[in-house]
């Protein structure tokens, strides 16, 4: 991980700021470690609460993303979402998306911008409570509605196209087993959902639904098939340490559970 973000820095700003920045770093590790020595303790209680209506709630109470932008975390700051914020509207278009489905939706940082551009129904989804009374406050209106909902047993609205953005890899394989029988519940017909661009040999692992984790939803348990979905792009900045994608998935060709 941190060859990788040296050599994002390198691409980024040259030798010399890179060299300055591995000169620091232990320094800079060092002021990390005690500065987030209290939101480390927060963010370790957060995955101890017992329900992920719990887990999600607090890590917006108390912001356990770190992001100054968006209580949904730094995948949802507007440097982050450049291709999607360009991608959706004309995948809208091109598929002749007239219902979207959103969740689990957050706050709507990078989506308020887009809306305006689609002519849709839109629903946004989340299991924060608060979350989606601060959304109905701002911006429901005829077209555009927010529900609380648990995904993984809650009834999906029926759509064309079910937006699941930055949300599998925040499960555990037991809640996406859970999600993805009941989204095959559902009546859709995409899925557009991140998946992480991994190295040859990774495995996917399990996690406390609320931390975070690397996915590839080619692979085991998933099952997506490599060559199933029909529009994908890069959902990263360049030289990011983490790049990932977005794919967009027909209902046929996802998986109904996991194969454990």
């Amino acid at each position: 991980m941190i060859v990788e973000k040296l050599k994002w820095k390198y691409r980024k700003d040259g030798l010399l700021p890179t060299i300055r920045a591995l000169v620091k770093y232990p320094f800079w590790i060092a002021y990390r470690t005690i500065a987030e020595a209290p939101m480390r303790r927060k963010y370790a209680r957060m995955l101890q609460r017992g329900t992920a209506q719990e887990r999600f709630s607090q890590i917006y109470e108390e912001n356990l993303w770190t992001s100054g932008e968006s209580g949904s975390g730094g995948g949802s700051e507007l440097s982050r979402t450049e291709q999607v914020r360009a991608r959706l509207p004309k995948f809208v278009e091109k598929y002749q998306i007239e219902r979207i489905v959103d969740g689990p939706r957050g706050d709507l940082n990078w989506m308020k911008l887009i809306l305006p551009e689609m002519d849709v129904d839109y629903i946004g989804l989340d299991i924060v409570p608060t979350v989606i009374e601060r959304n109905r406050q701002a911006f429901q209106s005829d077209r555009i509605r927010f529900e609380v909902a648990d995904l993984s047993k809650d009834p999906i609205p029926s759509c064309d196209l079910v937006v699941a953005r930055d949300f599998l890899f925040h499960l555990s394989f037991a809640d996406i087993d859970a999600y993805l029988r009941n989204l095959a519940k559902t009546d859709y017909r995409y899925v557009l959902t991140t998946t992480h661009i991994v190295e040859p040999g990774f495995e996917n692992s399990d996690i406390v639904t609320g931390d975070f984790r690397r996915i590839d939803l080619t692979r085991a348990p998933f099952g997506i098939d490599g060559d199933a979905p029909v529009e994908s792009f890069q959902d990263h900045p360049e030289g990011h340490s983490v790049p990932r994608k977005m794919i967009l998935v027909r209902k046929e060709d996802m998986p109904t559970a996991l194969t454990f």
